[in-house]
């Protein structure tokens, strides 16, 4: 299911996507022809036909938030266009352009203003551009949004009360009842609700019988791609310390002519063969002839 307006201010395509029954927007900026996917969800292939028809090229690609329903073709939409992901700075995707509160990010003329809304999830963003807003789950077609429990789910725990009390604290309500819908709403809502269903249905995915085994897998490899980042963090740190005090160590024998332009002098030839704890205190001393 598609939905496309092209107006002299914005280029915009809507497209369902995946089992989940997702939404996927493509944007774009008709003078300078650079366009935004946002959400690219399971598979974005459909969003990234439709920018190369049109003439777009895709230069963002920006997550409302980090869920995987949303953001699993990141990377390789990223890869194939070269485009930047943009997502907040509480967000556990990997980013190119880290996202605050109010922040405005051009995309060609188009201007997109980001509206931090946590509640769902810490990372939850809104776009406002071109008189649309896209809310990503802190609104559902034709459902209400919720706020994710803390994981592990542990209610007995007072850490595990004390986060979900300040969870649903962030999330943003109204403060009024709304107002009930006409009767002619429930019928559109039902075709609606019959075109997710068929959709669901005939996607290659919903007849696989390890469907939820697949699932479970793709978590673990969230957790896992999780992980390999922190322990990366970890090791790049370290690497520079370590590469910080080499550069020290060296410029102190540079300054005391054991080294000159990166080869030993004469002085350094003898200290490398001192062996002790104290070696570069025993090559002074015998360089004083004490």
């Amino acid at each position: 299911m598609a939905h496309r307006a092209v107006s002299p201010a914005m280029f915009f395509e809507q497209q369902l996507i995946g089992t989940m029954a997702n939404f996927g927007y493509l944007i774009g900026d008709p003078d300078s022809k650079i366009a935004a996917v946002i959400d690219p969800s399971f598979d974005a292939r459909r969003l990234q036909k439709a920018a190369a028809e049109n003439g777009y090229a895709i230069g963002f690609i920006f997550d409302t938030h980090h869920h995987r329903d949303h953001i699993f073709d990141n990377e390789r939409l990223a890869n194939e266009t070269g485009a930047k992901v943009a997502a907040h700075r509480l967000s556990e995707v990997r980013k190119d352009v880290v996202l605050e509160d109010g922040m405005i990010v051009n995309v060609g003329a188009l201007t997109v203003k980001v509206v931090h809304t946590p509640g769902h999830s810490p990372d939850s963003c809104c776009y406002i551009v071109g008189g649309r807003v896209f809310t990503g789950d802190c609104l559902f077609v034709g459902d209400c949004g919720r706020v994710d429990l803390p994981v592990p789910y542990a209610p007995r725990s007072p850490v595990f009360q004390r986060e979900a009390a300040e969870r649903l604290a962030r999330a943003r309500t109204a403060d009024h009842e709304p107002e009930p819908r006409p009767r002619s709403d429930a019928g559109r809502r039902d075709r609606k609700v019959a075109s997710l269903v068929e959709a669901l249905e005939d996607h290659p995915v919903a007849g696989c019988p390890d469907l939820r085994r697949h699932l479970r897998a793709a978590e673990r490899v969230e957790r896992l791609e999780k992980d390999v980042r922190r322990l990366e963090r970890r090791v790049r740190s370290r690497t520079e310390s370590l590469a910080r005090q080499f550069d020290r160590v060296l410029r102190v024998l540079g300054a005391w002519g054991y080294v000159d332009n990166w080869k030993l002098t004469g002085a350094g030839e003898q200290l490398a063969r001192i062996y002790h704890e104290c070696d570069l205190l025993v090559a002074e001393t015998l360089r004083s002839d004490l």
